[in-house]
């Protein structure tokens, strides 16, 4: 534990243990100064056991405040994670290039990936710090001596880390704990068929590009494999890996097998070499396959050195194997459980200097352990015979001069790993380090992730800020609509090309008022014709046989009279209809402006009459509304002609039209009346009929100029109606924020977009509400671990 500069000039002047020297102490000191003083004054006589356990006390107390800021992260990333994927769901919807660019400027995936890391760290730490020992990682390439010093160091032997001459044959990652006791166990944990799948046989499938996907052991244990896979890829070092998976893992499933998914197990000393220790016979099969099975185990034995409290080695794989996973299982290690690491290599006897597998092992464990080059040691070892002492003091310059880029805490240590005198050499300085700076190297980590995670929570910050702006111009419906409205000058859009529509068919309709409407003009003559045709007089011999009674002729005439009338005005009905039809058509031209210039279509598909009426049901119903009053009145206004017919026809009817008082009988029916039966060269039958047809052709042609005043009065009704239609829906007062408001509240159907639109608008909200969410969690005390 570093101690504070003026406590130790304080110790240094008045002396800790002289109680004369506390009556000469300033009494510009404080209390609390005094107490800090005493406290750092008592500490130094503690031992080290005493040390590393209030080192690892203080660490464990920043555990509940890291997992608390862990979880924040991970709600944090959650929300980010769900809001990156909405975001690039928007991108290729985005209408506006200028929104759809301004989007592709927010830079989460970037602060994801950052944030993950330091998440990662974090859990790192906390794992580190959750940890009930100091633990010193042991890291070499194979046949450095990495396994003879841990034997130097715990005082165990072959049985339990074996650092025999030959290949590789450490199995697993060991931690070996001091533990005071006389008896030397170890607890065993074994992967689950998950893990071993994932982390052990997965990377050789990867690496050899075998591609069938296990999803059990008994998936890779009925995978056809042959000595040697034509997929393979070529070269010696495939091949080689390729036969480990196969010689190994696959032949000898059965031998470890039943061990996958069982939990861990203690173990005593006699045990321990089968779980750690990968022995080959002579043809360099496996001897046991119990250690494929075995994630790691952790090993407690009374250290020789005595008094070191709750210290561990971590022996770390060693590289260089043809065994993969390694690698990461190193890094992993690295970053979760160790606190300083201890890299070992042995330099030749007559060739040495640095490789680059020295350095690529460095390089590595950098990326995993933070502050390395505070963190690290390297021990060079020297042959029992010393006969490597030149190569040993060459690369030991070699980091001292900085010829190589690595840096250690401390200066090279060059020290037999087989030697007792190794705890001396290589644990006391490495122990020492751990109590005078491991706290101060923690709290400066500490520190620098916090950091990290506050300068990214302004970071994620100001990108939801700009999301939040940037989402506003995404799905604004609101000035889609103006633009599609009034165009965004205010000199287009739909308001323009619904007064333009209209307005011309208001200009050719007033063209055409003066003029004959043909088709209504075509139906008058063919009306007459039919009237004409069809007279309704009954035939001589009907007459001849209905006059049965002599002198009763003038009865039966008038009569004939009332028949004929009655016939010839039912021809006039079918004229009120043909008018209304014709009204109902320039209904349908107006209809037709407005269902295309004024996308209205998809409000009613009906025509005439019906459309108007279906659009004024759609409208709200109030009385200032001039919008609501146009479309109703047009829709209702259905003139009946008939009334008009009558007026005109009527008058010539009459003539037709028999009274007994000859006051009010017509004198053409007088006249005739008077004339029956002084012909003597005509039957009286024949003289009825006769006298019907002369009076029957004298009302039709008194009706056939009447109805020649009517022939433009189609075309004068249907310019008044459109004119007036214009008046309430075109140029009454407030009339443009009235269409404004009708067709805003049926956007989605007048406009194909809106209904994108209102899909888009459903992910907005969802964006704002995962933006909500991702600035909640973005808390700045939410993210702080350290005060």
């Amino acid at each position: 534990m570093v101690l504070d500069a003026e406590v130790l000039r304080y110790l240094f002047a008045v002396g800790a243990s002289d109680p004369s020297n506390h009556a000469k102490r300033s009494h510009q000191h404080t209390n609390t100064m005094e107490n800090r003083k005493i406290m750092n004054a008592d500490f130094l006589g503690r031992d080290r056991a005493t040390q590393i356990a209030d080192i690892i006390k203080q660490r464990q107390g920043l555990i509940k405040n890291i997992t608390t800021a862990e979880e924040k992260i991970k709600n944090l990333l959650s929300s980010l994670h769900e809001l990156e994927v909405k975001r690039q769901e928007i991108i290729p919807q985005v209408r506006e290039a200028g929104a759809s660019v301004s989007l592709e400027t927010i830079k989460l995936e970037s602060l994801i990936n950052k944030l993950e890391a330091e998440y990662e760290k974090l859990k790192n730490l906390k794992t580190r710090f959750s940890n009930s020992t100091l633990n010193i990682g042991v890291v070499g390439r194979m046949g450095q001596g990495k396994s003879t010093l841990l034997q130097s160091l715990t005082g165990l032997s072959d049985d339990v880390i074996p650092a025999r001459q030959g290949k590789a044959c450490t199995a697993a990652r060991s931690t070996i704990c001091h533990r005071s006791q006389r008896e030397i166990e170890a607890v065993v944990t074994f992967h689950t068929e998950k893990s071993f799948l994932k982390e052990v046989i997965l990377p050789y499938f990867q690496k050899l590009n075998l591609t069938r996907k296990l999803d059990n052991i008994d998936d890779f244990a009925n995978y056809k494999f042959t000595e040697i896979s034509n997929t393979l890829v070529e070269g010696a070092t495939y091949e080689t890996m390729y036969e480990r998976l196969y010689k190994d893992y696959y032949r000898g499933l059965g031998g470890y097998k039943r061990l996958l998914n069982q939990p861990p197990q203690t173990v005593t000393r006699e045990e321990i070499q089968k779980y750690v220790s990968q022995d080959r016979d002579p043809k360099n099969n496996l001897i046991d396959y119990e250690h494929l099975a075995v994630r790691n185990v952790r090993i407690s034995c009374n250290f020789p050195k005595a008094d070191i409290g709750q210290i561990a080695l971590v022996d770390v794989p060693g590289m260089g194997d043809f065994k993969l996973g390694d690698e990461k299982l190193m890094l992993e290690t690295l970053g979760k459980e160790v606190d300083v690491v201890l890299f070992v290599s042995q330099p030749g006897n007559d060739r040495y200097g640095w490789e680059t597998q020295d350095t690529d092992l460095y390089d590595k464990a950098a990326t995993a352990l933070n502050d390395l080059a505070d963190r690290a040691f390297m021990v060079l070892n020297l042959h029992s015979t010393g006969n490597n002492l030149n190569g040993c003091d060459s690369q030991k310059a070699d980091v001292d001069k900085r010829n190589v880029r690595m840096e250690f805490a401390k200066p090279c240590i060059i020290a037999n790993c087989a030697s007792d005198n190794a705890n001396n050499k290589v644990f006391e300085p490495v122990l020492k380090y751990l109590e005078t700076e491991i706290t101060e190297l923690d709290k400066k980590y500490a520190h620098t992730c916090q950091q990290r995670i506050l300068e990214l929570h302004e970071q994620v910050k100001n990108e939801l800020n700009k999301a939040g702006e940037v989402l506003q111009q995404f799905a604004n419906e609101r000035k889609q609509f103006d633009e599609y409205f009034t165009g965004k000058s205010g000199d287009s859009g739909l308001w323009l090309e619904i007064q333009k529509g209209l307005g011309k068919l208001l200009y050719k309709l007033r063209d055409k008022r003066e003029t004959e409407d043909p088709t209504f003009k075509e139906r008058v003559e063919q009306t007459i014709a039919s009237c004409r045709s069809d007279t309704g007089i009954p035939l001589v011999q009907e007459i001849e046989d209905r006059q049965t009674v002599k002198g009763r002729e003038q009865g039966l005439y008038f009569r004939y009279l009332e028949e004929v009338r009655a016939h010839l005005s039912r021809h006039f009905l079918s004229l009120d209809c043909d008018l209304q039809q014709s009204l109902e058509a320039v209904k349908s031209e107006v209809k037709k402006v407005l269902a295309e210039d004024g996308r209205l279509k998809n409000l009613s598909n009906s025509e005439g009459s019906v459309f108007f009426m279906e659009i004024a049901t759609q409208l709200p119903d109030i009385s200032e509304s001039n919008l609501r009053l146009g479309f109703k009145k047009i829709g209702e206004l259905n003139l009946s002609f008939s009334g008009r017919i009558q007026r005109l026809i009527r008058p010539h009817l009459d003539i037709l039209v028999p009274k007994r008082n000859t006051s009010v009988t017509s004198s053409i029916v007088q006249e005739e009346v008077k004339n029956l039966g002084t012909t003597s060269n005509t039957s009286e039958s024949q003289e009825v009929y006769n006298r019907l047809k002369h009076t029957h052709e004298q009302v039709v042609k008194a009706c056939e100029t009447e109805f020649n005043k009517l022939y433009f009065e189609p075309n004068q009704v249907a310019y008044y109606m459109v004119e007036d239609f214009l008046d309430r829906v075109l140029y009454a007062k407030g009339i443009e924020k009235e269409w404004d408001y009708f067709l805003w509240e049926k956007r989605q159907q007048v406009w194909h977009e809106f209904k994108l639109l209102g899909e888009r608008i459903k992910v907005k909200e969802e964006c704002k509400n995962l933006i909500e969410q991702a600035k909640s969690a973005n808390q700045l005390h939410l993210l702080r671990f350290l005060d």
